[in-house]
């Protein structure tokens, strides 16, 4: 890949952040953080989004003014109704493009310029060559393939473009449960929020206290 085509993207904030925290984080990238392309939105979870729901239109305006090429995400597991219909909401409503994180999502975007996330996985140049019919335009591959397979799925698909993970906890799972609130002593229905206590997820420690994973609400995560 030409080197003078390499761009920098920041992704979701995966984590449970206060809305007006959130909101001043984003400012401060589009003030200050030479970043090109910023993807924002709730992935994890559907109960967090109205956190951040009052402060998506002036943090994506405030990005769009600064020069950032902007996107929403949708979510990693759409298992409820109401995460469907959310989803159904954001690609016919959004003025801006929409990454694809579950499957539920392509049907609706197909034929429209679209996103797709690390969520949906593209191991191999053929599934990236039928997501670009579809409408995709750039592909953020997983975290776990290494860099030979990323180059070959790179020359199998001329003209796409891709992103990979460069810095950041790497998304390893998520769940229908919910271990952070379980972690806390709640179920799920009743979680109560605590992801928010954890601002940067809850770590998780091996029985001989050596630091394996981190919890963010039903997603599971690295620890470094």
């Amino acid at each position: 890949m030409d080197a003078t085509k390499l761009k920098l993207t920041l992704g979701p904030v995966p984590y449970l952040w206060d809305g007006a925290a959130w909101r001043d984080f984003y400012f401060r990238i589009a003030d200050c953080a030479w970043i090109d392309a910023v993807t924002l939105g709730e992935v994890v979870c559907s109960k967090r989004i109205h956190f951040i729901q009052p402060f998506i239109e002036s943090v994506t305006a405030r990005l769009a003014e600064a020069g950032k090429e902007v996107a929403l995400a949708s979510m990693a597991m759409v298992t409820l109704e109401r995460e469907a219909l959310l989803t159904r909401r954001l690609v016919e409503a959004s003025t801006w493009l929409v990454e694809a994180n579950d499957l539920s999502a392509l049907g609706l975007l197909a034929g429209k310029p679209h996103l797709i996330g690390p969520f949906v996985n593209v191991y191999n140049g053929a599934t990236a060559r039928i997501l670009a019919a579809r409408g995709a335009t750039r592909i953020c591959l997983g975290p776990e393939l290494p860099l030979s397979s990323v180059a070959e799925i790179i020359r199998d698909a001329p003209g796409m473009d891709f992103e990979v993970f460069a810095f950041g906890r790497l998304p390893l799972a998520i769940s229908a449960r919910c271990a952070h609130a379980r972690a806390k002593g709640h179920s799920k229905d009743n979680c109560q929020f605590v992801c928010q206590d954890d601002p940067d997820g809850l770590a998780v420690v091996t029985l001989d206290g050596q630091s394996f994973l981190t919890l963010n609400g039903v997603q599971t995560m690295s620890h470094t």
